[in-house]
């Protein structure tokens, strides 16, 4: 009975042995084969890479790789695809004419082997290329016209360009022009040959082509000065259309054939007109003076100034008047000087001057003004006004400020960071920015 006991342990112990070993070789797991790298291959062009390698016993491998980085920089890992043998991966993004480093690495599930270090070099970037340049010049002026390929890697481009006896040269930039890019040399002499060439960037490098030439041609002829018109013939003007006053000072200034008789060519002649020291009871007679820019009036007993006729005034002075209620003009957007002195004035209207440069008005009774479209206005002196506040924010060019003797006047509005070179108001006025 022991005997048998002990042939039956043996029996069984062998069997178990038997059946170990058996599954040994049925489980893949107990017995991988350890995945190698064989051969590695990359394709690189300015901005990617393809990354390949041949892999020996591929079937055992559960996930592999490339890690690729830049001298000390982190490493990114990038997950290949398998086919067969062949493990292959793309990078995009990289920078170009640059050194990257790359490994394999492969695992089994269990652990991970990594290859020796490989390198390669980026691709330069791209440079366009250009393909045609054409030249159009006049006698003052040249327009330069250029065709690139690869324009999708052109940063910027210019001309630079000089006289070809002469060593200097001036860059300008060209810009893009429908398919192509242009430019205008402005300032060219007539029949002078110039050296040009173009130089071009693809943010990294720079290129200049081959200088070339081209020739500007003759300046046109003048036009033949035309033959002046013959002077028309004079209209002599009846003197019971002008003031007494007045006709008798356009007489003693503007008669140039001394004949007492004032024509309207004579008259038209007449650009400044001071009366200062005459004293006006009418208008009559301005009418007559077309070209008038400048006109002086002294102390008057006009009621009203019409002004429509002298459509060129740029400056009036009406002097003092008690009785003046009304000034009209024709053409207010010309006016640069307006001075009155006119207790009964009905009203003070600038919004159709924009040209007004210097304003005065004394012993005006306004109870308000409209100075919103007068941005040149340099200088304003006025006194004797009922205005209650003054707005002046429009008038972003003011130097000059004299309110003096407006009793109402609380409040003066100016442009706010206006410096003013002279400022004289009442001690009641309040000068206020905004």
């Amino acid at each position: 009975m022991k005997c048998l006991w002990s042939w039956l342990k043996c029996f069984l112990a062998a069997a178990f042995a038997a059946a170990g070993a058996v599954s040994c070789l049925q489980d893949p797991e107990s017995r991988l084969l350890r995945p190698e790298v064989i051969s590695v291959e990359e394709s690189a062009d300015w901005h990617s890479v393809m990354l390949s390698a041949v892999l020996d016993h591929a079937g055992n491998v559960k996930v592999a790789g490339f890690y690729l980085w830049q001298d000390e920089g982190e490493k990114i890992k990038t997950e290949g695809r398998i086919e067969g043998t062949a493990l292959s991966a793309r990078v995009d993004g990289l920078e170009a004419e640059t050194t990257y480093q790359f490994s394999v690495f492969i695992s089994n599930g269990r652990e991970e082997d990594v290859s020796k270090t490989y390198s390669f070099v980026t691709e330069e970037y791209p440079m366009p290329e250009i393909l045609s340049t054409s030249v159009e010049p006049t006698y003052c002026n040249a327009v330069v016209s250029v065709q690139f390929s690869g324009m999708e890697h052109l940063r910027s481009c210019s001309v630079l360009y000089g006289m070809a006896d002469s060593g200097q040269r001036t860059v300008v930039s060209l810009k893009p022009d429908g398919n192509g890019y242009s430019c205008t040399l402005e300032g060219l002499k007539a029949e002078t040959e110039y050296s040009y060439s173009i130089s071009y960037s693809n943010g990294q490098r720079t290129r200049e082509s081959q200088p070339a030439l081209f020739r500007t041609p003759e300046a046109p002829k003048p036009e033949p000065e035309p033959e002046p018109e013959p002077n028309p013939d004079p209209h002599p003007l009846p003197p019971d259309a002008f003031d007494p006053a007045l006709l008798d000072y356009l007489l003693g200034h503007f008669d140039e054939d001394s004949n007492g008789v004032l024509t309207d060519v004579e008259l038209s002649k007449v650009h400044e007109l001071d009366i200062s020291d005459i004293l006006l009871e009418s208008h009559a007679g301005l009418e007559f003076l077309p070209a008038l820019e400048t006109l002086i009036s002294g102390d008057n007993w006009l009621a009203r100034f019409d002004l429509r006729a002298n459509i060129h005034l740029k400056s009036f002075s009406g002097g003092r008047s008690a009785h003046l209620q009304e000034i009209i003009l024709d053409n207010p957007e010309l006016l640069q000087t307006y001075i009155i002195s006119a207790p009964n004035l009905r009203g003070l209207v600038f919004t159709g001057c924009p040209r007004l440069y210097v304003c005065q008005w004394y012993d005006v009774g306004l109870e308000s003004v409209d100075l919103s479209q007068n941005q040149d206005l340099y200088r304003l002196d006025f006194n004797g006004t009922k205005l209650k506040e003054l707005d002046l924010s429009a008038c972003i060019r003011l130097k000059i400020l004299k309110s003096e003797n407006n009793p109402d006047l609380k409040t003066i509005w100016l442009k706010k960071g206006i410096i003013l070179d002279s400022c004289e108001v009442d001690a009641h006025t309040e000068i206020k920015y905004k």
